[in-house]
């Protein structure tokens, strides 16, 4: 069974760091604070991602600095702790109020930093598409609502994770009896139109070759390595990725030229 919580590409905050009633990381029995200590769910038969938020733009904080003269690292500091508060709450929620046995969540995008921070993990999750499909997504939420646009930290910490496990993605306004506007009006049809396929698409030329920042190749390349093109991964866009790309390019009919544009990201999504 596949785990995207192994993608060491993707920052990622641990239930102990984000402050978690429950450890969601432990795999024996979770300690719920009302029921005491439960067996955690089964995991998830994986079929794709249900994508929604928490907190709202109040919660979590206008687009934007919280004080322009302050640094880039104490930006990211204060959203990551923004972050935490919020899913701190959106979990005494789901516990006290909704009465279920944890935060319903596999993971938060915290909205300005990408960070992920851990929930319930490969487990079952609150997709709510119906009794067929309801605990086989994996539910995303990002921290934050409205119109509010995400850094491309966070839009990228999600398509890296796509990448390395492609599957539908649908927004949680459009399952089946949900009573929701999430993922909110930015991220409804970033999901919809699969705007994170361009996205990752998106590499620059370089004289060297064709390059890009680590994350995105580390996730192209692994993709690659489970198809069978590549024998490890690679942090940039080097010949031996180029001439991966080509093979599989070769292998599908796309015009072989190296690029890992959109139709090729695709074309890695459905191929297995």
């Amino acid at each position: 069974m596949i785990d995207p919580f192994t993608i060491w590409t993707i920052k990622q905050v641990s239930p102990k760091d984000w402050g978690a009633a429950i450890d969601y990381d432990r795999t024996d029995f979770w300690d719920h604070p009302v029921r005491g200590p439960i067996l955690p769910p089964a995991r998830l038969d994986f079929k794709g991602y249900c994508f929604h938020y928490w907190g709202g733009p109040t919660l979590a904080g206008d687009e934007g600095d919280p004080d322009l003269q302050w640094t880039a690292k104490e930006r990211c500091a204060f959203w990551l702790c923004r972050t935490k508060t919020t899913v701190r709450s959106g979990e005494r929620y789901h516990i006290q109020s909704k009465g279920w046995r944890g935060l319903a969540y596999c993971a938060i995008i915290s909205p300005w930093t990408g960070h992920l921070l851990r929930g319930r993990g490969f487990r079952d999750n609150g997709g709510q598409l119906g009794a067929d499909l309801n605990h086989t997504l994996l539910a995303i939420a990002w921290c934050g609502g409205g119109s509010q646009k995400p850094h491309r930290r966070a839009r990228l910490c999600f398509a890296r994770m796509w990448l390395e496990y492609p599957g539908p993605a649908w927004c949680h306004k459009d399952t089946a009896g949900a009573q929701t506007l999430c993922p909110g009006d930015w991220w409804t049809p970033y999901i919809r139109e699969q705007r994170f396929v361009d996205e990752l698409g998106a590499m620059r030329w370089r004289p060297c070759g064709l390059m890009t920042k680590g994350g995105r190749v580390l996730s192209l390349t692994e993709r690659l390595r489970q198809l069978g093109f590549l024998e490890r991964r690679y942090r940039m866009y080097r010949k031996v990725v180029v001439d991966a790309v080509s093979m599989f390019q070769a292998s599908t009919g796309i015009r072989v030229d190296g690029v890992c544009g959109p139709a090729t990201i695709r074309a890695l999504a459905e191929a297995r």
